[in-house]
Parts: C-alpha cells; structure tokens; sequence
C-alpha cells in the first residue's frame, strides 16, 4: 500500500507528464501553423519569381 509521500510523488509525476504532453501538443500544432505558413510563402515567391523574365537563365547561370 502507498503511502502519503508515495501518493504525492505519483500525482507530481502524473501532473508532470500531463503538462509536458499539453506542451509538446502545443509545440506541434505551431509548427504545423509555422510549416503551412512557410509553403503557402512558397508558393507565392514561386508565382512572382516565375513573372521576373529572365530568371532562369540567371539561375542557371547561362544569362548575361
């Protein structure tokens, strides 16, 4: 049988893990928002960098 002290070692460590299971679900969640936010920047700057004539050249380096 537990007693006292084991019991509030037991619901310390539980509310622990509680709290680090709501951080890490947090911190996922931002970095799904981050990751969305970044391939939606993406793939403005692909449609404004497919308007700059001559872009491909200068990337590949044939331009000049």
């Amino acid at each position: 049988m537990n007693g006292p002290l084991e019991q509030e070692f037991e619901t310390a460590i539980r509310l622990l893990r509680e709290a680090h299971v709501k951080k890490v679900s947090a911190k996922e969640a931002e970095v799904g928002q981050l990751k969305e936010a970044l391939a939606k920047k993406n793939e403005e700057n692909q449609v404004f960098g497919d308007m700059i004539p001559g872009r491909e050249e200068r990337l590949l380096g044939s331009g000049g």
